[in-house]
């Protein structure tokens, strides 16, 4: 059974900062890469009645309308960002990997596991080498620290380039635990309030 809670005033599509994450590595080698959104403060202000948990609002992304990219219809998926992973090989998992951060969470995701795979930087190496974001339009976000190199080749390939902090949250805050050679190698982004722990 769900009861709907007090009408909440509306907000900002850009979320509310209510994503959470957890990367777990047992002994057996078991694996979970979790990702917990409400997509805005109180979700869709609807709770399950016997059990508490808040279900989330991201269709609010969506429309009702013929809209090409946003407008609900049979046959298409509607937009979602949420995308804990798995990297299996070798028999098992070789990395669990996830992150908040709305719908930059695939492009951070993505350039950790390059930057670790094809790169060869270990994991807390490959979650703190800078990073760019792309939102919308033709604007490109990229880290202070990124070399000036970058900004060029964005500029001349059309690009917008817009410089944030060094090390902006706005990146995400990737979590990770790499399994090489029967040991385990967790890394945490510094960006957010990521920890990696050993039992």
């Amino acid at each position: 059974m769900l009861w709907w809670a007090n009408t909440v005033p509306a907000m900002s599509l850009a979320g509310g900062g209510d994503t959470s994450k957890l990367v777990v590595v047992d002994a057996a080698g078991r694996a979970v890469s979790w990702v917990q959104s409400l997509f805005e403060a109180f979700g869709s202000g609807v709770v399950c009645q016997n059990h508490g948990l808040v279900l989330h609002n991201r269709a609010m992304l969506e429309r009702l309308d013929d809209d090409p990219m946003r407008g609900l219809r049979g046959g298409f998926r509607p937009f979602h960002t949420l995308c804990p992973a798995l990297v299996t090989g070798n028999g098992g998992v070789e990395l669990a990997i996830a992150t908040p951060g709305d719908h930059g969470q695939p492009q951070s995701l993505f350039q950790v596991v390059r930057r670790h795979f094809d790169q060869g930087l270990d994991i807390q190496s490959a979650i703190e080498w800078p990073r760019l974001r792309h939102d919308a339009g033709r604007d490109v976000m990229l880290e202070r620290r990124c070399p000036p190199t970058w900004d060029s080749a964005l500029s001349k390939a059309g690009w917008a380039v817009k410089r944030v902090d060094g090390w902006s949250r706005v990146m995400g805050g990737v979590n990770a635990i790499r399994r090489m050679e029967g040991q385990l190698f967790g890394g945490a982004d510094p960006r957010r309030s990521s920890y990696a722990i050993a039992e």
